[in-house]
């Protein structure tokens, strides 16, 4: 092995003992750098265990950085958060987890289902520390007719009740629990938002005074070397004497 091949095999060996220092703590992975993270997401999706909704590193990178804002180990993170339609959002059982756990609260969110016909709703009573009195949050079928949401396919006809009960949960987070939730979204809500078409903007034309040679980066061609003189070269002539002679 010559001396280049041996000191990139060295820098090779380096380097891989430099990635692998990825902290355990008690708790699991410890997190440092933006390349951990992202080797950290790459694992995920490999291993097939991604929620449903998260597919690629950078989606499951998004996921552990939002949950990271919000106090969440990396796993946790990406068991309460997803990415629907390009957006982060919340599961609104982890959202009422994350409300319970601030402290911000007196009297912290329950959540009810009441009524019947059209007015039957889902309802969410709390009350915060900086309140002075208990607050009620509801989103009945007569809204959920009007949205367009109710008998609609999926959680809206097997769950119907569930499904008041989290848009209320929704609203309730988003007028009330900002400062905890960071503005995120509830999923559950973030679902029933029709799917916005997302214009992928064409690759920015190159500059000419940038353009490279259509071989650059190509690996460098080993030239060949001759350790024997070419048959076809012609003989040179001995000082004194004529070629042809």
């Amino acid at each position: 092995m010559n001396q280049v091949a041996a000191k990139q095999d060295a820098q090779n060996q380096t380097a891989v003992a430099t990635r692998a220092q990825i902290q355990m703590a008690e708790r699991g992975v410890r997190l440092t750098t933006l390349e951990e993270a992202f080797r950290f997401a790459q694992a995920v999706i490999k291993s097939g265990l991604a929620p449903k909704g998260i597919t690629t590193p950078e989606q499951a990178l998004i996921a552990i950085q939002a949950g990271a804002e919000l106090g969440f180990s990396p796993m946790r993170a990406l068991a309460s958060v997803t990415v629907i339609n390009g957006r982060a959002g919340l599961w609104g059982e982890a959202a009422l987890a994350k409300i319970h756990q601030s402290g911000v609260c007196s009297r912290p969110p329950v959540v009810a289902i009441e009524g019947e016909g059209d007015e039957r709703r889902g309802v969410v009573r709390f009350q915060r520390h900086d309140m002075p009195e208990r607050v009620e949050v509801s989103f009945s079928i007569a809204e959920a007719k009007r949205a367009g949401l109710w008998g609609k396919g999926g959680a809206w006809s097997q769950y119907p009740d569930d499904m008041l009960g989290w848009r209320a949960v929704a609203r309730m987070c988003k007028r009330y629990f900002g400062d905890v939730l960071l503005g995120l979204t509830v999923v559950e809500e973030l679902r029933d938002y029709p799917v916005e078409p997302r214009a992928v903007a064409p690759p920015p034309e190159p500059d000419p005074l940038l353009v490279q040679p259509s071989n650059f980066g190509a690996p460098p061609i080993e030239a060949e070397v001759i350790t024997e003189p070419s048959q076809a070269r012609q003989q040179v002539p001995e000082s004194g004497t004529q070629a042809g002679d």
